[in-house]
């Protein structure tokens, strides 16, 4: 596999569920890009996945609105678990266990970058993140990323 490349790359997608199986570069180190790359997509599901740490990001977005990404393990990217680019739309980020990442999210919320749900994951904490919590239910932590002034 290119290691320049994502593993899985989705642009323009419409209607796509990955569910199901782990993914990863083969290449030792020396990844530059993310496990999955979403781009100009709409309604995606990604679940039960385990997306292993050879890339930057377990997974990266930009352009898309109505993803769902939950029930996955991701850990070990050499960045982030996340990388959230622009114009983002109900995205949904669940019930996840997230581990061995520099940090949750790439540390970098432009203006723009959208509204992200972020709750019920487990492992690794939302530590200085640009977030801000807006309830609580029942234990569930519900956080707002992006659109700071």
């Amino acid at each position: 596999s290119d290691p320049h490349a994502p593993v899985i790359e989705m642009i323009r997608g419409n209607q796509v569920r990955l569910e199901g199986f782990r993914a990863k570069h083969e290449a030792a180190d020396g990844c530059s890009t993310p496990v999955i790359s979403i781009k100009d997509s709409r309604h995606i599901v990604l679940r039960h996945l385990e997306l292993d740490g050879s890339g930057t990001h377990a997974v990266r977005m930009s352009f898309s609105r109505d993803i769902l990404v939950e029930h996955n393990y991701l850990h070990s990217n050499s960045h982030a678990a996340f990388e959230m680019q622009s114009a983002l739309k109900n995205v949904v980020i669940r019930f996840n266990r997230i581990e061995n990442n520099p940090q949750v999210f790439q540390d970098s919320f432009l203006s723009g970058t959208g509204e992200i749900e972020f709750y019920g994951n487990t492992g690794q904490p939302l530590t200085r993140q640009r977030c801000k919590k807006l309830e609580e239910k029942k234990g569930d932590r519900y956080v707002r990323c992006g659109r700071y002034q």
